[in-house]
């Protein structure tokens, strides 16, 4: 055998020796696992901002701070808005003191006119009444009459005969007497029914006279109580108009709760670029809070990594700012669309010049073993992960949540 043909014996030796040796470490080490460095540490970051303008009064916090969920991080001052509250309650006294004023107004006229179309329907109801007796009285004293005029007319008639019969004397005189006692008693109970007949009639007249007056007090009283209708419409728009102005002061309270901006949750302060005297609008990010105990891992796979790739997977995490250490994960989610897709400007593929990227899509992984302390983690930090996707079972997508 010469020199160099030996030289390239061990040459493929060496060759085949290294291939085995890293076929037996990919297959220990890399088999049934996705690797990727495009991971970084994420947080449901809390942006803080304001509800309501206003000028900045006290700030309580700082960059780099920890606050718990409720406490104080920002006070506006509420001069402005405690101003419109004064205007506010000064109209609300104004509209109460009206209110009850329409309500004694109401209460007064509503017991008096009452009494009145009650007092006057009685005085009508008796004054018909008395008309309707004495005309009917009336009617029977004036049929009395004209039976007295027959039965006068006939006894003068009577008499008339009766005297030239006694002249002649052809009857006693005791006859002639009694003849002229009945046309006197005739005569007089003549008298005395037109007596009675004028009284009836001046009672009458006094009838008619106060079913007119009842009549005119009814109708005026009857005016009255329409009018309450309109003490009631404007009691009624007053009681409106106070419910609007307590809705305002509601807000106006809330306003003034919103003016001591707190912390939502517990977390770091980052972001703050604020200080006393600034204006802020509503909406206005003023400054950021990172819970730092419920950080998770978004690592973006390529979509080829994700062909045995399910929910529950365990995953190894390195953070590139500890190279040293090593933390636990488990896969909890798989993105419903690639990165681009949610980008600002998606990707247009039915265009002419199209180029086939491999897309990448993030996957969330929650951390399984405690972060030391000594090491703390911060969002946005790269990371190396590796998911062991070895154990193919378990959801592709999350579950629906149950009410």
């Amino acid at each position: 055998m010469s020199k160099n043909n030996k030289k390239l014996k061990l040459a493929t030796i060496a060759f085949l020796s290294l291939g085995l040796l890293y076929f037996i470490y990919w297959y220990i080490f890399l088999y049934g696992t996705e690797y990727t460095d495009d991971a970084y540490v994420e947080a449901d970051i809390a942006r803080v901002s304001s509800r309501i303008p206003g000028n900045i009064q006290k700030i309580y916090i700082d960059n780099d701070d920890y606050v718990q969920k409720g406490d104080p991080l920002i006070e506006l001052d509420p001069k402005d808005i405690l101003a419109q509250k004064k205007v506010l309650l000064c109209i609300k006294k104004r509209i109460l003191a009206q209110i009850e004023g329409e309500k004694i107004r109401l209460q007064t006229t509503d017991s008096k006119t009452l009494a009145a179309v009650e007092a006057a329907e009685a005085n009508l109801k008796a004054a018909k009444l008395l008309k309707s007796q004495t005309e009917n009285q009336i009617a029977t004293l004036r049929n009395q009459r004209q039976e007295i005029i027959i039965a006068l007319s006939q006894a003068r008639k009577d008499l008339q005969r009766f005297i030239k019969l006694w002249e002649k004397h052809l009857i006693a005189k005791q006859t002639l007497e009694q003849n002229q006692n009945l046309v006197k008693t005739l005569e007089e109970k003549l008298k005395a029914v037109e007596n009675q007949i004028k009284a009836a009639q001046k009672v009458s007249g006094q009838a008619k006279a106060k079913i007119k007056a009842a009549l005119a007090v009814l109708k005026k009283n009857q005016a009255l109580r329409k009018e309450l209708a309109l003490v009631k419409a404007n009691l009624k728009a007053l009681k409106a108009s106070l419910e609007e102005i307590n809705a305002k002061i509601s807000q106006i309270d809330l306003n003034l709760s919103y003016t001591k901006i707190k912390a939502p949750i517990s977390g770091y302060i980052a972001q703050k670029k604020i200080q006393i005297g600034d204006r802020v609008m509503p909406g206005e990010p003023l400054l950021a809070i990172v819970p730092l105990d419920k950080i998770y891992v978004e690592a973006n796979f390529k979509e080829t990594q994700l062909t045995h790739m399910y929910i529950g997977q365990k995953a190894i995490i390195k953070p590139d700012i500890y190279p040293n250490l090593k933390l636990e994960g488990k896969v909890i989610g798989i993105r419903a669309g690639t990165g681009t897709v949610f980008s600002l400007l998606p990707p247009e593929n039915a265009v002419g010049n199209w180029i086939k990227v491999v897309q990448r899509v993030p996957v969330k992984i929650i951390f399984t073993s405690p972060i030391p302390k000594e090491y703390p983690l911060r969002v946005g930090l790269s990371l190396e992960v590796t998911v062991d996707t070895s154990k193919k079972t378990g959801p592709r997508l999350r579950q629906a949540l149950k009410n």
